[in-house]
């Protein structure tokens, strides 16, 4: 597979005099990598601004430069501040080669759909599938092709070639991947009501 987005990591101290709200203060983001062993947690913060590029990309499995020494993690979870919407902390499982693990990967459309032609409308329903692979097998996304789209047409997960090495982990193959909606129609234009019209008109006597 091809490289993976790239982010840097500082480990820090249990113990460290620094507070959560420092870290955050000093533009830095929290967070923790899991992994099993003897030591089955290590504290980190990253660069605020490195990890929000990174999340705006959508991947999920990173190459993580940890102290100089590279490793390569799945991100699991993202915190953010209520309201706000802040990034707050960041959560990741260490991942070891030649050992199979789970990953939630980007979908990216590729083509054009046949209906699009005529109006249709390509829709995303699946924004992520989940794969069960090693390391080194898995994709930075899963490319979706829709040329062979109609209007009313979709695609499943059992009609989406996965990258070797990946298997669907926990999913439904009949699940919805992508659908060429119809396109959508125009609202004719509401006729005056004749209410409307009998009370603009000027009202007149009864003559006897």
């Amino acid at each position: 597979m091809g490289s993976h987005q790239t982010i840097n990591a500082t480990t820090r101290s249990l113990t460290q005099t620094q507070s959560l709200k420092q870290i955050r203060k000093n533009a830095q983001v929290p967070g923790v990598i899991f992994a099993r062993g003897l030591n089955p947690s290590t504290p980190i913060f990253l660069q605020r601004k490195e990890a929000i590029i990174i999340l705006a990309t959508g991947e999920r499995v990173l190459d993580m430069v940890i102290d100089g020494k590279k490793e390569m993690v799945n991100l699991t979870e993202v915190q953010r501040e209520p309201g706000s919407g802040k990034l707050v902390h960041m959560s990741f499982h260490l991942l070891k080669a030649g050992e199979k693990t789970h990953a939630s990967i980007p979908v990216h459309i590729k083509g054009t759909a046949i209906g699009q032609k005529t109006g249709g409308l390509v829709q995303l329903v699946l924004k992520e599938i989940d794969v069960k692979a090693l390391p080194k097998d898995l994709p930075e996304f899963i490319d979706v092709d829709v040329s062979g789209l109609d209007v009313g047409d979709h695609l499943e997960l059992k009609d989406i070639k996965l990258p070797t090495g990946c298997e669907l982990y926990h999913m439904k193959p009949e699940t919805n991947v992508v659908a060429c909606k119809p396109p959508a129609k125009e609202e004719p234009a509401a006729e005056a009501a004749p209410a409307a019209e009998a009370e603009a008109a000027p009202a007149t006597e009864d003559k006897e």
